[in-house]
C-alpha cells in the first residue's frame, strides 16, 4: 500500500496540466462554499483516505495540496497565486506529456492493485 510519505511531497513537484484542472476546480469549489464548511479534503482529513476503497490520484493529490497550502490564509493565497502563474502562461489547457502521466499511472496502477486486493479478499470471505 502506498504510504501517504510516498506521495505528500512529490507529487506536487511535477504538477500536469491535468492536476493543475484538479486543483483548481477544488479551489473553485472552495471559493464558492460561503457559510459552508469543507469536510473533505482539508488538512486533518488524510486519516479518512484509508477509508476509502481505493484512494485515487485526485484524493491524493488534493491531499498533498491541501497539507502544503491549506494550513492557513497565508499559505492558501500562495498556493492560489501558483494556480493564477499557471493560468496566465495557458498551462492548464496544455495535453500533459508522456512523462509528466509517469506518476499518476503509477499511483493509479498502485490505487488497482489494492483495490483489487480489497474485492478478491472480500470474494473469498
Amino acid at each position: 500500500q502506498l504510504s501517504r510519505d510516498d506521495y505528500l511531497e512529490s507529487i506536487l513537484d511535477d504538477l500536469s496540466s491535468s492536476d493543475v484542472r484538479t486543483i483548481m476546480r477544488s479551489e473553485d469549489e472552495l471559493s464558492q462554499t460561503k457559510s459552508w464548511t469543507r469536510i473533505f479534503p482539508t488538512t486533518n482529513t488524510h486519516p479518512y483516505l484509508q477509508f476509502l476503497s481505493c484512494p485515487s490520484y485526485s484524493d491524493r493529490l488534493l491531499d498533498a495540496w491541501e497539507d502544503k497550502y491549506g494550513t492557513c490564509k497565508e499559505n492558501r493565497e500562495t498556493g492560489l497565486q501558483l494556480l493564477r502563474t499557471f493560468c496566465e502562461k495557458k498551462y492548464h489547457l496544455k495535453v500533459p506529456d508522456k512523462n509528466s502521466r509517469n506518476l499518476q499511472k503509477q499511483l493509479s496502477r498502485t490505487a488497482t492493485n489494492e483495490e483489487d486486493k480489497a474485492f478478491s479478499s472480500n470474494k473469498t470471505s
